[in-house]
């Protein structure tokens, strides 16, 4: 959290002291570390109320490698670690589950497989956060490592948020001509189906997929998942997002009916503005 308000205040510094850490990865930040501990110590009772743990669990990723789908001697478990995707990142509840089927039904591959997958461990796993505004609407995009992004009304993250281990249907894709206005609601390139989401407490992540609906043989339409992904998120950010988009609704609110009654006060003569006696 504290690199993202580093990188808000002082962009080009928060650039050098990240070079300079690369240099000296022993090197401790001792602004940066209190930053850290400052927040840390702010957010856990926001965090109570938003019924997330007070521990951030979106401290390290795991992905599905080839390496670890070769290192499986049974075909049946390269065909289970292929349908769960290639290059997928697992948060660490993910990673639970995972080892805990593989346990259960290829046991001979456990050790295996994991090995190569605790190689792909990393931090570098965090999805991307943008605020912009479209019209009158403020717009939050989410971009993960893998280049997949969402854009989405403010407001609908922070349902989301609330709505915690729910799915949430934030709209449908239609296929538009250029001269229609932009879509407010986008999910990698699709251009039609039915956007569903959900935000995981336990991992911080939002899972995003787009549904689109197949015509059958026999007359009644199906659903297929036509495309889906996770985009991990800095706990800790996301109670500070939540904070400043619910602030920034209530003062647009208030900026409103302020501008309202500017613009609607009596009107001023030439005259009002002068004491006549000091003219004569």
């Amino acid at each position: 959290m504290a690199d993202y308000i580093e990188e808000a205040i002082d962009p080009k510094g928060a650039r050098a002291k990240r070079e300079k850490r690369k240099q000296d990865p022993g090197r401790i930040n001792m602004e940066h570390l209190r930053i850290s501990q400052l927040i840390a110590s702010l957010l856990p009772p926001i965090k109570s109320e938003l019924g997330f743990p007070i521990e951030n669990p979106s401290q390290l990723t795991y992905s599905i490698t080839e390496g670890a789908i070769g290192a499986a001697k049974n075909e049946a478990c390269k065909s289970y670690l292929r349908r769960i995707k290639v290059g997928r990142l697992l948060t660490q509840h993910m990673y639970e589950k995972l080892k805990s089927h593989l346990r259960s039904e290829f046991p001979n591959d456990l050790e295996p497989v994991t090995e190569e997958i605790d190689r792909s461990a990393s931090r570098d796993h965090l999805a991307a956060v943008s605020l912009r505004s479209q019209g009158s609407q403020l717009m939050v995009s989410i971009v993960n490592v893998r280049g997949d992004m969402v854009t989405l009304e403010d407001w609908k993250l922070l349902k989301l948020v609330e709505a915690r281990e729910e799915f949430l249907t934030l709209g449908t894709l239609d296929a538009r001509g250029g001269w229609l206005p932009e879509p407010l609601l986008k999910f990698n390139a699709n251009k039609v189906g039915e956007i569903i989401a959900i935000y995981t407490v336990r991992d911080s992540t939002l899972h995003v997929v787009c549904n689109r609906e197949l015509a059958s043989p026999r007359g009644k339409p199906t659903q297929e998942t036509y495309d889906r992904a996770e985009f991990v998120i800095d706990q800790d950010y996301l109670t500070c997002l939540y904070i400043m988009i619910t602030q920034l609704r209530a003062d647009r609110q208030r900026f409103e009916t302020l501008r309202e009654n500017a613009e609607a006060t009596t009107k001023v003569t030439m005259n009002d503005l002068f004491d006549k006696e000091l003219f004569d």
